[in-house]
């Protein structure tokens, strides 16, 4: 014990204890004596904490074994420390020996004890014979302390336990099992691990005791720290809403206690586990709760939960932040929490110095919840951009937070009021710009982009005049990506080389030609390095200017109109009130005036009216009064203007003013063109999508910007070999049809074009927008439509799936005619050759594609209607197997009815000939027997079927289809040679239908009439 540089001393204590404690018959006092004599080596006593004067001399002690390392073997301080490591020591070998030595002796003193185990199993196994309460009861609680001897036995009795806990008709027996649990957990804490969902099951017994029993037990357990709250927690948030009293109020005590652990964390870490199990119709049946109840539930767990809110939305991905402000605002429309207890603490940490984003975070719920009572706080958000500008995240959540203040006004007598605006040199836009400009050139920043998005719409939503201080923020931005109005200078866009630093380049006066010049020595000296940082500045630059363009769209569609309806409003009024004092004053001088007067005197007054109405047409805005003089731009921008609807004409006018040659926006139009025309120069993919993508957004400014650059856009939908580009301009494709719903009209094969590109993206995003625009009525579904029919059978399953429901959605439309009107131009291009090479559909998919289409087929006229249509087809398919198999497939799964019968029989003479293809025939066969089984035993009904069924087989004679054979031979030596060749080679496109059709062959009749029959769709 004295040598205190021995290590292995410890360890062979700790054995030696261990052997001790296991072997000897006594061990406890052997463990005593030696704790003794340990003591008194260390100088410690029986209730003192060891010698004074030693402790004292603890100290001096050290410095001397620090100078006399390698002269001392004693310490008194490293006694200490071992003659504790042996009283811990001691302390777990009595635990061990007491709680198993001691037990397994009294098994074995006690064994008549357990033998009595096998009479309780036998109770409880046979609840019939034993099926008194008090017995079951007693048998249980036996069998539980039982299983607390040891974990064998434990394990052993758990499963027959858990199934008395769901199944036992007694209630008593239930709430002893769950009293019980408590003992259960303390003893084997990870044995009853698998067994969670049976205890938290019980919450939702019928019995109120069992619940309340369990509620206690589970409880007990989370607050001690026993057992971790997961997700099954949210039983215990339904508990909230118990009609019992009790076990509702301890439910909310237990939430309220866990709220205070953990200066909340305790609480929060389990409230997305509770919302995920409340939303979304996760929850049993049984347990789908009403809308009252989630709100009470939710109500209660919020007023906690501010805090938490904050954190819980750290990390969030875009779409769990949408479901969060959908379900707050939920709440706060129906008055189910304390918003102003909320948004008071939102602001405070709002406006608090954070390092971990609880700033940003609590702005961005603010976001949600406040609206345009953000007006009364925009000093002080103005203030905190300006104090943390370097944090952008911060700054792009006050600028949506800013953006509440221009919330649109509800629209009165057809006008909207005006819209809050500040003053054109109000320091915010100042502020703005500078933050915008500053760090343009910091290539890392991400956020970067968000922040001048959302800037922008400040100043287009909140400016006096915007597009000014729009027009300032670009040209400074044009000299530090280095463009200059009209012209590119040349960067390097390899992707193999390493970027030149920012600081090596003279960005500030990058428009001048000294200097372009001095870039291009730099570029020279630096070939074996890109300027990729120019690239991303570039692209940076492009972003901007395509926001801009958005942003002037917006503020002519909405602020600027706006305005001038207001205008017309007020003059339109004020000329109104001027002819009804006229006309007043006129019937008091009618009262005076003789019959031949009046007349005179009304046809004075209509002359008057005429005049007053078409001044006001020419003149609704040259009068002014004093709001409209607030407005400096528009009084400026706009004067007089002859036109049907004057408003029409000067925005007209002032959209042309702002896309003339000399304009800001049309001078930097050529850096697009420059990078588009030549993508073998400027073939970086993401410079090629921002300038795809701006000059998408710039033709919505006007008509004319999209007639001159419609034809270089849908060229790089078709041509472009980067798939971001041909998916950007799809999704853009909804906002050009908002906008020129016409004017596509000539493009609409390149759009549906692209549901055949050979890249899954780009067809899913072609699908998306063609189905959204078509099911929105924005355009009339045609016989192009049979595309979205083939993405039915696409390979990718997205696409498939969002064909298959764009089809039942349209179903529903206009009591199923919207979709029954386009199946024939379905079926019309479908059928035959009239797909590409790359598109010919075999046997399986058009089948496929067939089957689920006429599912929407259901209707008498609709029934007779396109059957009649088949029947015109099958009248003009002649030399066409492949197109006479498809129309009579398509037949076989109509529903037919009596007439459909009469008509098929009435027009025998369209198909008889087509009978000889033996795949035709089957479908004619399959009609025959769907007719029999719907149209039931009908004597009249059995002549016509009869009939029918006696032609067709007539059709299948030996004679007639020899005569065919002959028939296809002999127009087969009449066709050119080079006509036939061209179809050989044709043929093979459709070689999997051919295979298909020769496995059904039943004769050599047949055979040899199908080796024709590949001529003949060769001829096709």
């Amino acid at each position: 014990f004295d040598d205190v540089s021995d290590r292995q001393w410890t360890p062979m204590m700790e054995s030696a204890f261990d052997v001790i404690f296991k072997l000897a018959d006594g061990p406890i006092e052997h463990i005593e004596n030696i704790i003794k004599n340990l003591a008194v080596k260390t100088g410690v006593k029986l209730g003192d904490a060891g010698n004074q004067n030693n402790q004292n001399q603890l100290p001096q002690h050290q410095q001397q074994h620090h100078h006399h390392h390698s002269q001392m073997n004693t310490n008194p301080a490293a006694l200490l420390v071992r003659f504790l490591n042996c009283l811990g020591k001691a302390a777990v070998g009595i635990a061990y020996y007491l709680d198993c030595t001691v037990k397994d002796e009294l098994r074995r003193k006690e064994a008549k004890l357990i033998q009595y185990k096998n009479i309780v199993e036998r109770i409880l196994l046979n609840p019939k014979e034993y099926h008194e309460e008090t017995l079951q009861l007693s048998a249980t609680t036996c069998l539980c302390k039982f299983m607390l001897l040891s974990l064998e036995l434990c394990e052993t009795h758990a499963k027959m336990l858990f199934d008395l806990l769901k199944n036992s008709t007694f209630e008593s027996v239930r709430v002893s099992i769950m009293v019980l649990m408590n003992d259960f957990y303390l003893k084997y804490p990870l044995a009853f691990a698998a067994y969670s969902n049976d205890v938290y099951g019980c919450l939702r017994d019928r019995s109120d005791n069992v619940r309340l029993a369990v509620l206690k037990t589970i409880s007990n357990l989370i607050l001690k720290e026993m057992v971790k709250p997961k997700g099954q927690i949210s039983e215990i948030a339904l508990c909230i809403i118990d009609k019992h009293p009790q076990i509702a109020t301890l439910a909310t005590s237990f939430f309220t206690e866990l709220a205070k652990r953990q200066d909340g964390e305790a609480l929060f870490n389990i409230l997305p586990d509770i919302f995920s199990n409340l939303v979304g119709g996760k929850l049993d049946k049984q347990r789908q709760l009403n809308e009252e109840d989630f709100k009470s539930i939710i109500k209660f767990l919020f007023q906690y939960v501010t805090r938490a809110i904050i954190r819980a939305l750290k990390g969030a991905t875009f779409s769990e932040e949408l479901c969060f402000e959908e379900i707050l605002k939920q709440l706060i429309k129906g008055k189910k929490i304390a918003t102003e207890s909320i948004t008071e603490t939102l602001w405070k940490f709002y406006k608090d110095p954070s390092n971990d984003h609880t700033d940003v975070i609590a702005g961005k719920i603010l976001t949600f919840i406040v609206g345009n009572e953000v007006n009364t706080k925009l000093n002080g958000i103005i203030d905190l951009i300006e104090a943390k500008e370097k944090n952008h995240s911060f700054v792009y959540v006050s600028c949506l937070l800013l953006q509440l203040a221009a919330t649109p006004k509800k629209i009165e007598n057809g006008v909207r009021p005006k819209q809050f605006r500040l003053p054109k040199t109000h320091r915010l836009f100042e502020i703005l710009g500078n933050i915008i400009v500053s760090t343009f050139h910091d290539v890392f920043d991400l956020q970067w982009t968000p922040v001048i998005e959302s800037a922008f719409d400040v100043i287009f939503k909140l400016a006096n005049g915007p597009i000014e201080h729009i027009e300032n923020i670009i040209k400074k931005l044009a000299v530090k990506a280095g463009v200059k109005p009209g012209g590119l200078f040349k960067i390097p866009l390899s992707s193999q080389s390493q970027p030149l630093s920012i600081e090596s380049m003279n960005f500030e006066n990058a428009g001048n030609e000294n200097n372009q010049n001095q870039l291009s020595q730099q570029h020279h000296h630096h070939h074996s390095q890109i300027n990729a940082n120019s690239t991303i500045l570039l692209v940076r630059f492009l972003n901007c200017l395509g926001k801009a363009a958005v942003g002037i769209v917006y503020y002519v569609d909405c602020t600027v109109k706006d305005e001038l309806r207001r205008k017309e409003a007020k003059q339109s009024a004020a000329v109104n009130k001027k002819l009804q004092k006229k006309t007043r004053n006129s019937k008091k001088r009618t009262k005076r005036k003789t019959p031949d007067e009046d007349d005179e005197n009304e046809s004075t007054s209509m002359n008057e009216t005429t005049n007053s109405s078409s001044n006001r047409a020419l003149n609704s805005t040259t009068n002014r009064t004093v709001d409209d003089e607030q407005n400096d731009e528009m009084c400026q921008v706009f004067g007089d203007a002859e036109a049907e609807d004057p408003v029409d004409n000067e925005v007209g006018l002032y959209i042309q003013s702002l896309c003339e040659k000399n304009s800001l926006l049309m001078q930097y139009k050529n850096i697009l063109e420059q990078i588009l025309v030549h993508p073998n120069e400027y073939h970086n993919e993401a410079l090629q999508l921002s300038a795809t993508i701006c000059l998408c957004k710039l033709m919505l400014l006007s008509f004319e910007l999209y007639e001159t650059n419609a034809k270089m856009v849908f060229d790089l939908l078709k041509n472009s070999t980067f798939e971001s580009v041909r998916v950007a301009i799809m999704v853009l494709m909804n906002d050009f049809y908002l906008k020129y719903p016409l004017a596509f009209a000539a493009y609409s094969n390149d759009v549906y074009g692209c549901l055949r590109d050979r890249s899954d993206n780009v067809r899913l995003a072609a699908l998306k927008t063609i189905s959204n625009l078509i099911l929105k009525e924005r355009v009339q579904p045609t016989g192009q439509i049979s595309e979205i029919a083939i993405c039915i059978i696409d390979k990718h399953t997205q696409i498939a799936t969002l064909a298959t429901s764009f089809f039942s959605e349209l179903a529903k439309r206009q009591d199923g005619e919207a979709l029954f009107n386009i199946l024939p131009d379905i079926f019309s291009n479908l059928v035959g050759d009239k797909l590409d090479k790359q598109r010919q559909l075999n046997e399986e998919d058009f089948k496929s594609i067939i089957d689920f289409l006429f599912k929407y087929v259901g209707k008498k006229k609709q029934t007779e209607s396109l059957l009649e249509e088949l029947l015109k087809r099958f009248c003009i398919a002649n030399g066409s197997p492949h197109v006479w198999r498809d129309l009579a497939y398509m037949m076989s799964k109509l529903t037919f009815n009596e007439q459909s019968v009469k008509g098929l029989l009435h027009d025998y003479n369209d198909y008889a000939n087509k009978l000889v293809d033996y795949d035709v025939y089957q479908s004619f066969l399959t009609i025959l027997d769907n007719a029999k089984k719907n149209l039931g035993d009908k004597p009249d009904l059995k002549v016509l079927i009869g009939e029918l069924s006696t032609r067709i087989n007539k059709e299948r004679s030996p004679n007639r289809i020899l005569s065919a054979v002959q028939q296809a031979q002999q127009k087969t030596k009449q066709q050119p040679k080079a006509a036939r060749a061209g179809g050989a080679k044709k043929g093979k496109q459709t070689t999997s239908r051919s295979k298909a059709k020769a496995k059904q062959s039943d004769d050599n009749d047949d055979d040899d009439f199908k080796e024709n029959d590949g001529d003949d769709d060769d001829d096709d």
